[in-house]
C-alpha cells in the first residue's frame, strides 16, 4: 500500500467527522435490540449495564463521548464512597449532640437510612 493510500485511511479513521447511521439504520437497530433484551426491567437494566461495563475500550470512550451521563462503575464507586463518607461524618457529629433539636435530627436522619426489603 502506498503511503498516500495509508495517509487517507488513517485521515478517515481518526476524522471526528465520521459519517453517522441513517435513521432508519439506527431505528431498525433499535428495534432488533429491544425485541431481543428481556422486557423484565430489572433484567434489562441489568443487561444494559454488562454491555457498558464489558465494552472495549474504543466503544466506551465512545460511549462517554456520546453518552457523557452515563458513571463508569469507578465513577460510581467513587459518588458512592463519598456519600457514605458524608453519612458517616453527620451520624458522628450529631452522635455525640445534647442539643434536643440535632438528636431529633439525628432520629431523622437515622430513620430516612433505614431501608426495608420487599
Amino acid at each position: 500500500m502506498e503511503e498516500k493510500e495509508f495517509a487517507e485511511i488513517e485521515e478517515l479513521i481518526n476524522d471526528e467527522q465520521t459519517p453517522k447511521r441513517k435513521p432508519t439504520v439506527r431505528r431498525k437497530a433499535l428495534s432488533r435490540a429491544r425485541a431481543s433484551i428481556s422486557k423484565d426491567p430489572i433484567i434489562y437494566a441489568e443487561t444494559v449495564q454488562d454491555l457498558v461495563e464489558k465494552a472495549s475500550p474504543m466503544k466506551r470512550k465512545a460511549l462517554q463521548e456520546n453518552l457523557p451521563t452515563i458513571a463508569t462503575p469507578m465513577e460510581k464507586r467513587k459518588v458512592d464512597a463519598l456519600i457514605a463518607n458524608n453519612v458517616k461524618r453527620k451520624l458522628n457529629h450529631l452522635k455525640y449532640s445534647r442539643n434536643s433539636n440535632q438528636r431529633m435530627q439525628r432520629r431523622q436522619f437515622a430513620s430516612s437510612l433505614i431501608f426495608e426489603e420487599v
